[in-house]
């Protein structure tokens, strides 16, 4: 898969990096994300109006505890990123059957999710 990744920057800086990826032909974007929840949220909802159908690679860094992981996932689908896909690595340190239990009831037939976890249980 290519992609470009975004790093942690301001809403108006990644709105300009996704602009500029989205002429340059890029469908897919890896996003640091994981220091701070809110300002994650408006990154996010700032390249989705760059990039109407890109692709999200989040990639936290276990940043996330398992709530906020849960917390953005529910933002993102509830504030304009209805159509995401994506891949969310390392979003949090997956211990809690409860969280994919929860992603996959939740996300059933709206998005495409993939998660790549090497702290199950």
């Amino acid at each position: 898969m290519l992609y470009m990744q975004i790093p942690i920057v301001s809403p108006s800086k990644a709105f300009e990096l996704a602009s500029m990826y989205y002429k340059q032909g890029f469908n897919t974007l890896k996003l640091k994300v994981g220091k701070n929840l809110n300002a994650d949220i408006e990154v996010l909802k700032a390249i989705r109006l760059a990039h109407p159908d890109c692709m999200f690679i989040l990639d936290a860094n276990e940043g996330y505890t398992a709530n906020e992981a849960i917390q953005v996932l529910e933002k993102l689908c509830g504030k304009g990123v209805s159509a995401l896909y994506g891949m969310y690595e390392h979003l949090c340190m997956l211990r809690f059957r409860d969280f994919l239990s929860w992603l996959s009831e939740t996300f059933k037939n709206k998005t495409e999710l993939w998660i790549h976890c090497l702290h199950l249980l």
